[in-house]
């Protein structure tokens, strides 16, 4: 699913640059959304299922990923 989410995003970024047309273009973005999204919800889930209970609120506290967390 990680895979597929990643090459999906790629290529709707692909049909964006390459779109002959205004409303191809949207649709490749629409289609970038959709990849984020599928990429978002299997990262947490991940995150949460590898992580132990006491240390989850740290993993996903606002700033974590800045810090490189």
């Amino acid at each position: 699913m990680l895979i597929g989410s990643v090459a999906l995003t790629a290529s709707s970024y692909a049909l964006c640059g390459l779109a002959p047309h205004v409303a191809v273009a949207a649709l490749g973005f629409l289609l970038v959304g959709a990849g984020v999204a599928a990429w978002n919800v299997v990262v947490v889930t991940l995150r949460q299922e590898l992580v132990p209970g006491r240390l989850l609120g740290r993993c996903t506290a606002p700033g974590a990923r800045s810090a490189g967390v």
